[in-house]
């Protein structure tokens, strides 16, 4: 039996807002889920694919703006040689209004599973081309894989969104097990919903995978992302993985002990040439740990004004303040009672960081020399 090349993809969430972002990184990074896309027709088109999986959750969310959506047609048509298959995912599930249902508006090679498990026959390629889409945000009774009408003269392909469960286990995202997947008797099951990236799997004469997010969406999705390529036919399968993302996010610990504001600025710089990260690229989380002194606080704001050519950055301050009394007065300065102060309140509340950074700001500030200006 002939092979038949794939590329496999779940999980884009085209149009995502990012709305934990500032507005203007934002924006970039939606700019960046379409720049994936668009890396994923290209591939299409320059290894002549003939089948390319979407296995759910391309859009993110039921509502699709009309220019996202002529977008993806458009990009669709430009690849007539590749046949395109949807499966709808718990962020765009196949109700009565999506842009799935609108069948008579999608070109000649796209093909979207708006029930439960079905077929349609691909004969130029010999395949028997399986998929499932979700109807709703939640889909907790699990779509069965089985079928009468496998045929055993066709390749059995599928592509389906679903949360791959122990047996026994239950998920409001189409649960599926390892049993289901070996019963099925499919050559290839292409998941989507799970945005990290699994092997290539087997289980009986089955192969199947989760690609995970071409692009990451949150610091949970950190590395490389991208899809699945190769080809696939009975009892083999040849898929490798293909890395796309535009970004990556990452994060770095700096041991700020002993060192002074500037020089923390530098170890972080340090740091970010030891993890080769291209900084103008990417979104990095900096956590700052050991023992400082109350002159070697660095604000956020600081930080981020020194590392300006970072794409994103935020700053998280975890280090433990070394406080020194002033020795004149007897201990009755107003700095001293505010560190007496301060410290009886963190050791009733030792869990609440807002007393912590009241502390060190306000040490910071004891050490500040104002000018008054009359």
């Amino acid at each position: 039996m002939e092979s038949i090349s794939i590329l496999h993809c779940a999980d884009l969430h085209l149009g995502a807002s990012f709305s934990s972002l500032p507005p203007s990184v934002a924006a970039e990074r939606s700019n960046d889920l379409l720049r994936v896309f668009a890396k994923i027709i290209e591939l299409c088109e320059s290894r002549k694919i003939q089948l390319l999986l979407i296995a759910g959750d391309l859009f993110d969310t039921i509502q699709v703006p009309e220019a996202l959506t002529d977008m993806v047609k458009s990009a669709f048509e430009s690849i007539p040689g590749t046949f395109v298959a949807i499966a709808p995912g718990n962020h765009d599930p196949a109700v009565f209004d999506s842009v799935y249902r609108m069948k008579d508006k999608w070109p000649k090679n796209v093909y979207v599973f708006t029930n439960g498990l079905s077929y349609v026959d691909l004969p130029t390629m010999k395949v028997r081309l399986w998929g499932a889409g979700f109807t709703n945000i939640y889909q907790d009774k699990p779509i069965s894989l089985v079928s009468k009408f496998s045929d055993t003269d066709l390749l059995n392909i599928c592509v389906i969104h679903g949360d791959l469960v122990s047996t026994g286990a239950s998920s409001a995202y189409n649960p599926i097990t390892t049993a289901m997947i070996e019963e099925s008797s499919m050559d290839y099951i292409a998941l989507g919903h799970i945005h990290k990236r699994s092997d290539i799997c087997q289980v009986g004469s089955v192969f199947y995978a989760y690609p995970g997010s071409p692009e990451g969406l949150g610091f949970d999705e950190k590395g490389e992302r991208g899809v699945y390529v190769g080809e696939v036919s009975r009892g083999f399968c040849d898929m490798h993985f293909c890395a796309l993302n535009r970004r990556t996010y990452m994060d770095i610990q700096v041991d700020a002990t002993g060192l002074e504001r500037q020089e923390i600025i530098k170890e972080i710089r340090n740091m970010l040439r030891l993890d080769k990260v291209k900084a103008l690229d990417n979104l990095i989380r900096v956590y700052l740990t050991g023992i400082v002194t109350e002159d070697s606080y660095v604000s956020p704001e600081y930080v981020a004004s020194a590392l300006s050519d970072v794409f994103y950055f935020a700053l998280f301050d975890q280090t433990e303040l070394s406080t020194q009394s002033d020795s004149s007065g007897h201990g009755y300065t107003l700095r001293n009672i505010y560190i007496r102060k301060m410290q009886e309140s963190i050791n009733q509340k030792p869990d609440d960081e807002t007393l912590k950074l009241a502390l060190k700001l306000g040490l910071r500030a004891f050490s500040e020399k104002v000018v008054y200006k009359g």
